[in-house]
């Protein structure tokens, strides 16, 4: 098909085509924006940022295993470490935290490795975007934990709407962690040289992570619905006419067939009639018998199958 009738068959189904082109750019919209209802209506981008931010925390023996060669403890705090990052996701732990960062903890969530974290390689970069970190919703605060299986070390992994936030999860999920430490040695009275040490590990990093669909995506769909529905505009009238075509085409030539048949019939019949008349023709006797077969039999006149009256002529002798 060439481009002249490509646009001739465009232009004849052209309100098809300007539906068609409503439907695909709506179908963009929805797909690059959150649409609120309303005079006019609100246009919100589904792509948003969100502030990704990382800190490390040492579990440490009083006399610290980073410098002592055999601190006492030091074969334990693994297990503890790990032990600590279960427990910073129950309700004693998270509380101090959202007290600590100053929001409600109902607004707060707290991701354990037993949640899906787990235990993975601690390389403190906050853009790296891993999956405990991913979460949806712009307005989240979200604090993810994984552990270290061959270091005593707590990674603390968070998100929030900005850098600020990000940085303030971190340094509270830090701070929370020790508040709960502490609270339980006062409790237990556990004596100093017993006691594990949470030391901080730098200052958290933080990075900027892109999320939802690119408003890319929305274009591309537009344009791809839109090629779609003009193919179809092109295509469906093409097809129904070939159908039409077809089945007129099967109605001649059924009727040609019947014609044939017809004729055959007639010319039959008039073959018949002619033998009829040729035998007339040759023997008269024979049509009279046969009229007189063809009549009915109150047709008939009375004494026409009566034997003739009185002595009938002797045959000539030979």
């Amino acid at each position: 098909m060439d481009l002249i009738t490509t646009l001739r068959a465009l232009w004849r189904g052209r309100l098809f085509v300007v539906l068609a082109t409503l439907v695909a750019v709506a179908a963009g919209l929805v797909v690059a924006y959150r649409v609120t209802p309303g005079l006019p209506p609100k246009l919100e981008s589904r792509q948003y940022d969100v502030a990704l931010g990382t800190v490390n925390v040492l579990v440490d023996t009083p006399d610290s295993q980073v410098i002592d060669l055999d601190p006492s403890g030091a074969d334990a705090v693994g297990t503890r470490a790990s032990l600590l990052a279960s427990l910073i996701s129950t309700s004693p732990i998270k509380n101090a935290i959202a007290t600590r960062v100053g929001i409600p903890a109902d607004e707060l969530t707290v991701i354990g490795p037993q949640a899906g974290a787990g235990a993975g390689p601690s390389t403190g970069s906050a853009v790296s975007g891993t999956k405990d970190a991913v979460a949806s919703g712009r307005r989240a605060n979200i604090i993810s934990i994984r552990t270290d299986e061959t270091l005593p070390v707590i990674s603390i992994d968070t998100q929030a709407p900005t850098e600020e936030g990000a940085v303030r999860l971190a340094n509270g999920a830090a701070a929370g962690l020790q508040d709960y430490l502490a609270t339980v040695v006062k409790t237990q009275q556990v004596p100093e040289k017993r006691r594990l040490v949470l030391r901080t590990l730098g200052t958290p990093e933080v990075g900027v992570s892109v999320r939802g669909p690119r408003k890319a995506y929305g274009v591309a769909l537009a344009f791809f619905l839109l090629a779609f529905f003009c193919g179809l505009i092109i295509i469906l009238p093409g097809i129904a006419r070939g159908l039409r075509e077809a089945a007129a085409a099967e109605r001649a030539e059924k009727e040609r067939e019947q014609g044939g048949r017809d004729a055959g019939a007639g010319a039959g019949a008039g073959a018949a009639g002619a033998a009829v008349a040729q035998a007339t023709a040759a023997d008269p006797a024979a049509d009279a018998a046969r009229r007189d077969d063809d009549t009915p039999q109150w047709a008939r006149r009375p004494d026409a199958d009566r034997p003739p009256l009185g002595p009938t002529a002797p045959e000539p002798s030979r």
